[in-house]
C-alpha cells in the first residue's frame, strides 16, 4: 500500500507523508534544529503563529534582573568574536556568559521541564548562530570555562527537539535515527555540563533522562548513582531510579526505594503511581488499583493512572468499570494513544466493534505507526467477515514491523476468503 510523498512525489507507504530522502533534506535545514517541527508547505513559524501556539517550549522564563541584548546587538557581538577567534585570542568567556543572558532572555531555562514560548524568526537566527559559535569554541579550545547553566540549557534544546522530530510523517526508522543522533548531540552538551558542574546534580539526572530516551538504562543508572552521592536524598533522582529498576523487574529494590518515598513525598502522585505499578507487575492487582487512586486523588489530571487503572480492571473482567474509567482519561487528554487503543480493547470485549474501531482509527489519526493497533484493527474486521479491510490493516502492520509471523498467518487466512 503505498501513495506519493507530498514532496518529490516518489511512491511511499500510505501512513508516511514524505520519504526519508526528503525528510533527510529538510531536517538538514537550520531552522529546524530550532523550530523543531517538521512540516512541508507554509513556513514553521507562520503555521504556529496561526494557530498561535509555540514553536518552542522550553522552561520557565527565570525570575531575576538581566542584562538585555536585542537581536541586533548579540549578532554583533557573535560577529566580532568570529573574527577575534580567527586572530587567536582566548577571550571567550564573557562571550559565553553573553550567550547565557541570551538564552535567558528567550526563555529557556537549565530546568528540563517546559512550558510554551513563541520565538520571533530573528530569534531562531540568533539561536542557530549561537551553536554554531558555541561548537566553533569547543573545537578550537580543549578546555572551555562555561556557565554549567548553558551548556544545560543547549542540551535542553536538543533533547526537547528530539522529542519534537518524533511525529507521524516519517517512517519508525527513520524517526528512530534522526532522534538517536540529535540525543547524542545533546549528550555532549549534559557531559560538559557535568564536567562544569561541582555539587549539582541536575547534570546527572538529566543525563540519566536522556540515555532511559535512548535504551542505554544501565549508563543511565550510573548516572543517578552519581547524582545520588552529592544528595541521598532528592527524591526527582529516586523516583527515575525506580522507574528503571521496575523495567528491569528489580521488584525488591523498587519497593524499599518506594517505600522511603512514600515516608518523604506523601503528596507527590508519581511516588503512587509507581508504587502501583510494582503492585501491578507484581500480580498484586487489588493494591495496586488503590494506590492509581490514590495517585489520581493527588493529580486529578495524570490520564496514565487512570488508564494503566482500567487496564488492570479490563484484565481481571471488570470491564463496565474499565470503560468508564478510559472514558475519563479521553476527557483530559483526548490525544493520549494508550487509552483509545484500551478503550477499543474494552469495546471489542463488550461486543461493541463498531466502536472499537472508531477507537482505533482514533490512535491511528494521533500515531498511524501503532502496528498493535494495526493487528488488533485487523482481527476485528476478520471477525465480522471484512477480509479485503482486514488485509489492508495486516499489510500496513507489517510495512510498519516486517516478519510478524503471527500477522503473515493472519493474512494468508484472509486472502483465502477473499479467493
Amino acid at each position: 500500500m503505498s501513495e506519493s510523498c507530498i514532496q518529490c512525489k516518489k511512491d511511499i507507504i500510505s501512513i508516511q507523508m514524505i520519504c526519508d530522502e526528503c525528510a533527510t533534506d529538510f531536517f538538514s535545514e537550520n531552522i529546524f534544529w530550532i523550530a523543531a517541527e517538521p512540516v512541508i508547505g507554509a513556513p514553521v513559524i507562520d503555521r504556529f503563529r496561526a494557530k498561535s501556539e509555540a514553536v518552542l517550549t522550553i522552561g520557565e522564563h527565570p525570575d531575576g534582573e538581566l542584562i538585555y541584548k536585542d537581536g541586533k546587538t548579540i549578532m554583533e557581538e557573535i560577529i566580532e568574536f568570529y573574527s577575534r577567534l580567527e586572530e587567536g585570542e582566548e577571550e571567550y568567556d564573557d562571550m559565553l556568559w553573553a550567550i547565557d543572558n541570551t538564552l535567558t532572555e528567550l526563555g529557556i531555562s537549565q530546568e528540563m521541564e517546559v512550558q510554551h514560548i513563541l520565538f520571533s524568526p530573528s530569534d531562531l537566527k540568533i539561536l542557530s548562530e549561537v551553536f554554531y559559535l558555541i561548537e566553533e569554541i569547543l573545537h578550537r579550545y580543549s578546555k572551555v570555562k562555561a556557565p554549567v547553566e548553558l551548556y544545560l540549557k543547549i542540551a535542553n534544546i536538543l533533547n526537547f527537539v528530539a522529542d519534537k522530530a518524533d511525529i507521524p510523517a516519517f517512517s519508525p526508522k527513520f524517526r528512530e535515527k534522526v532522534c538517536q543522533d540529535i540525543r547524542r548531540e545533546a549528550e555532549i552538551y549534559y557531559d560538559l555540563a557535568v564536567d562544569a558542574a561541582e555539587g549539582d546534580i541536575h547534570p546527572f539526572l538529566y543525563k540519566a533522562k536522556l540515555l532511559v530516551e535512548m535504551g542505554e538504562n544501565q549508563s543511565a543508572k550510573k548516572n543517578l548513582e552519581k547524582a545520588l552521592k552529592i544528595d541521598d536524598e532528592s527524591a526527582q533522582v529516586k523516583i527515575e531510579y525506580v522507574k528503571i529498576l521496575l523495567e528491569e523487574k528489580n521488584f525488591e529494590s523498587a519497593e524499599r526505594l518506594l517505600n522511603d518515598l512514600l515516608d518523604t513525598e506523601p503528596e507527590n502522585a508519581m511516588v503512587w503511581f509507581l508504587k502501583a505499578e510494582e503492585l501491578r507487575k507484581n500480580g498484586r492487582w487489588g493494591g495496586a488499583i488503590q494506590f492509581y487512586d490514590q495517585a489520581i486523588s493527588r493529580n486529578q489530571e495524570m490520564t496514565e493512572a487512570y488508564t494503566k487503572k482500567a487496564r488492570v480492571l479490563f484484565d481481571n473482567q471488570m470491564v463496565e468499570e474499565a470503560n468508564e474509567i478510559l472514558d475519563k482519561a479521553l476527557e483530559i487528554d483526548s490525544n493520549f494513544k494508550p487509552a483509545w487503543y484500551w478503550k477499543a480493547k474494552v469495546l471489542h470485549e463488550m461486543g461493541r466493534w463498531g466502536g472499537a474501531i472508531q477507537c482505533l482509527n482514533e490512535v491511528l489519526a494521533i500515531e498511524p505507526h501503532m502496528e498493535d493497533a494495526w493487528v488488533l484493527k485487523g482481527d476485528i474486521l476478520t471477525e465480522r467477515d471484512l477480509y479485503e479491510e482486514a488485509l489492508k490493516a495486516y499489510e500496513i502492520s507489517l510495512d510498519i514491523v516486517p516478519n510478524l509471523k503471527e500477522v503473515i498467518e493472519k493474512k494468508k487466512v484472509c486472502k483465502e476468503y477473499i479467493c
